[in-house]
C-alpha cells in the first residue's frame, strides 16, 4: 500500500490497512519486490494477490498489474493516471527543483512548494502557486487536519 504525490504513510493508509486485513487481505510495503515476495510466501495464495494504490500509487498498480499478470485485482482509488495536468503547473519551476536537490544535498535549506490549494476557490484561481489545483481535494485535506494528519 502507498499513498500518492506527497502523500505520508500515516495518512489514510493505516485505516485503509486495517479493513482490508479485516477482511482478511494482506499488503505489502515495498512495490519493486513486493509481487515476488508476497508470492514466495508459503501462507499466501499467489493467485489472489490484489495491489491497492492511492493517488499516484493508484496509477502505479494499474501499471504494475498491466505487466505483472500474476496480480488478480487492482484496487485504484483517485488514479493520476496522466502527468498532462500536473506538467503544465511544474513547467515554470521545475529548473528550480532540481537546484533544490542540489541544496538539500549540501545541507543547506530548501523553497517549498504549495501542494495544495487551501479552499475550492484558490484552486480555480491562475494566480495560485499551489502545484495541484483540484477544488475536489479541500475536503480530504480538511480531513487530514480533523485527524491531526500531517
Amino acid at each position: 500500500m502507498a499513498n500518492g504525490l506527497a502523500g505520508l504513510k500515516g495518512q489514510f493508509c493505516p485505516s485503509f490497512a486495517q479493513r482490508f486485513q479485516a477482511a482478511g487481505y494482506e499488503t505489502g510495503r515495498d512495490y519493486s519486490d513486493a509481487f515476488d515476495y508476497v508470492a514466495s510466501l508459503d501462507d499466501v495464495d499467489s493467485s489472489r494477490i490484489v495491489c491497492w494504490g492511492t493517488s499516484m500509487c493508484g496509477g502505479s498498480v494499474l501499471h504494475a498489474a498491466a505487466f505483472d499478470k500474476r496480480i488478480r485485482a487492482v484496487i485504484s482509488q483517485v488514479p493520476f493516471v496522466s502527468g498532462e495536468l500536473l506538467s503544465t503547473h511544474l513547467a515554470p519551476i521545475i529548473g528550480s527543483l532540481y537546484s533544490s536537490r542540489q541544496q538539500l544535498k549540501a545541507g543547506k535549506p530548501v523553497p517549498l512548494i504549495k501542494l495544495f490549494a487551501e479552499t475550492p476557490e484558490e484552486s480555480l484561481q491562475q494566480c495560485t502557486k499551489a502545484l495541484i489545483r483540484d477544488e475536489n481535494l479541500c475536503d480530504s485535506i480538511k480531513a487530514l487536519d480533523k485527524d491531526k494528519l500531517p
